[in-house]
């Protein structure tokens, strides 16, 4: 019996994260309250699992010991880097930086070697009575579980992979002609956490954004653009203002990591969460299984297996918004098309959504796929022939929050703001600072009928 309950809080310990994860209160943006049934069963399941191991090996308990300690000290570190505080916010910079210069795995190594020693040394007399004092604490972790799997109706959960809303268009209260004079559709664009001065004024050598490039060479461009926060869940919001909340206004939304469609009343509505570690559990209890025990082994970022199971699903999710965008820009009943699409955020994945294991460094990879993505959203409103058209806003919500790791000054809210508005307005530079929470109230005069220039006009 002492064995067993060694076991099982060994085993606890070591699915920390998990538990932390599915037991955890609050939302993350678009992200459910509660998670499917299987996650919970696959988490009890997997302590069942590992429990028996750490039972059936008990003869050559240091070397379990040890190696459950390094898993369990690794958990407990990206559970208190993954928080919110000031100070876990140092701390997972100190191990972002540890994993960057390359001497957090010799430290660790050289530190659980000496553990290791001494646990042989000591021959562990003091751990079971310390495990042992620990076990109460699978009641109360696997308790929970239990109690959400049996109480969560499987009817009520959302979808995990992304929560979409897509109402038909022709039911929508929207549905009737705009009561304003607006005749051009506005296209605008908020690509997450892109910096004015890494993509643009200061670009590093060796990064190309031809398809960017060339925009900006046709746009109205305020240089000294600067967003509300430097958080999506404020900066979106305040941008937005009451926008979207315009009476009979046709509003089309692809968005990312905020509850889009359960906030607003839209003609057309989809959204997809970020995706972190947990949410990329997926489907069927098999595979849940294998990819808790999995993530044991690997964090959001970084992975043992080249990319993170975090990093897969983001991967995917890059693919799906890309798609849905050009879906949404060639319906031609909208008066207003708003993306707010994932890139260049981390994770770095690179134009090809190949890379793996990226640093800081890794976001100038991501800014070649923004450009491969708006490439892609340009050509598809060409090819209805809505180009010259429309109205096409290009912005960020903030800048690079980890750009003085690649030399810049600590500036996290200068990004582009970019406007080709729709007609022959000739192209121009501005260096005035711009609030860009000041977009939806130009946006709201052209909706009213004012002309480019006129609202141009407001803004030196």
């Amino acid at each position: 019996m002492k064995s067993a309950l060694v076991a099982i809080s060994l085993a606890n310990l070591c699915l920390i994260r998990i538990w932390v994860g599915l037991l955890g209160t609050g939302t993350q943006g678009a992200l459910p309250q509660e998670w499917p049934r299987e996650w919970y069963a696959a988490a009890l399941l997997n302590l069942a699992l590992l429990a028996t191991l750490f039972f059936a090996v008990r003869r050559w308990q240091t070397g379990v010991t040890i190696a459950a300690a390094a898993l369990i000290a690794k958990e407990l570190v990206l559970v208190i880097a993954g928080g919110g505080t000031a100070w876990q916010g140092q701390a997972a910079a100190l191990v972002e930086s540890g994993l960057r210069q390359a001497w957090l795995a010799p430290l660790g190594i050289l530190l659980f070697s000496f553990l290791g020693w001494m646990l042989w040394r000591t021959q562990l007399p003091w751990l079971p009575a310390f495990l042992l004092a620990l076990s109460p604490i699978v009641p109360v972790t696997a308790g929970q579980a239990a109690w959400k799997l049996v109480s969560t109706s499987a009817e009520k959960m959302p979808p995990v992979k992304s929560p979409v809303i897509d109402p038909e268009y022709a039911t929508h209260p929207f549905a009737g002609p705009f009561a304003g004079p607006f005749v051009w559709p506005f296209v605008w664009i908020v690509f997450d956490e892109l910096d004015e001065r890494v993509a643009f004024s200061h670009r590093p050598a060796g990064v190309q954004m031809p398809e960017l490039d060339r925009f900006r060479n046709e746009a109205i461009v305020f240089r000294q653009a600067f967003s509300p926060a430097n958080a999506t869940i404020v900066s979106i919001p305040t941008l937005l203002g009451k926008l979207l909340e315009r009476p009979h206004l046709r509003a089309g939304v692809v968005g990312w990591h905020l509850p889009y469609c359960q906030d607003y009343a839209l003609a057309r509505c989809q959204a997809w969460p970020m995706n972190r570690q947990l949410n990329s559990y997926g489907h069927g209890l098999g595979r849940v299984m294998l990819n808790q025990l999995r993530s044991l082994f690997e964090s959001s970022l970084y992975s043992a297996f080249g990319q993170s199971l975090a990093v897969q699903a983001h991967v995917r999710t890059i693919e799906e918004m890309e798609e849905a965008s050009v879906r949404l820009l060639a319906d031609p009943h909208l008066d207003l098309i708003f993306l707010h699409l994932p890139a260049p955020h981390p994770t770095f994945v690179g134009p090809d959504l190949t890379a793996a294991n990226q640093d800081a460094r890794g976001y100038l990879a991501n800014l070649a796929l923004v450009d491969r993505i708006f490439g892609k959203l340009r050509a598809g409103l060409t090819a209805t022939g809505r180009w010259n058209q429309a109205h096409v806003l290009v912005t960020g919500d903030h800048g690079y929050r980890q750009a003085q790791k690649l030399g810049y000054p600590p500036e996290d809210r200068h990004v582009p703001w970019m406007w080709k508005p729709a007609g022959s307005l000739p192209p121009r530079q501005s260096t005035q600072r711009f609030e860009t929470r000041r977009t939806a109230e130009l946006i709201g005069r052209l909706l009213e009928g004012d002309t480019p220039e006129s609202v141009l006009a407001r803004y030196p």
